[in-house]
């Protein structure tokens, strides 16, 4: 999702009446998926230039409100810890937060998912 192409197509799918679901999967901080990418380069998977890493953590997580408003729910999750928790949710622009015990612990889902 770090590239508006994603909203748009959001904004046509609604248009034309579609019911859409967001399931996003996300984390604190860019860090985590850099260490995750070195980990899977050492295993054989593909690898993502360190420098596009932290940027594209930050588009993606600056369109994370828009597209949450456009679709009918959005349901989000965090992996910063092992596995991963669904954390809060977004329904009509009302955020829900579950899991208060780790919701306390991070603070990533409310910094993008309120309108700045």
């Amino acid at each position: 999702m770090s590239h508006h192409s994603h909203i748009e197509f959001l904004q046509r799918a609604k248009k034309v009446g579609y019911r859409t679901y967001l399931y996003f999967i996300g984390v604190e901080d860019p860090s985590i998926n850099k260490k995750r990418v070195k980990e899977r380069e050492r295993f054989g998977g593909h690898g993502v230039p360190e420098e596009k890493i932290a940027p594209r953590y930050q588009r993606t997580m600056s369109q994370l409100f828009e597209a949450s408003l456009l679709v009918n729910r959005a349901y989000i999750f965090d992996n910063s810890l092992d596995g991963y928790y669904l954390i809060a949710e977004m329904h009509n622009g009302e955020l829900t937060v579950y899991n208060d015990s780790l919701a306390a612990q991070l603070s990533w889902h409310k910094r993008y998912l309120v309108e700045s």
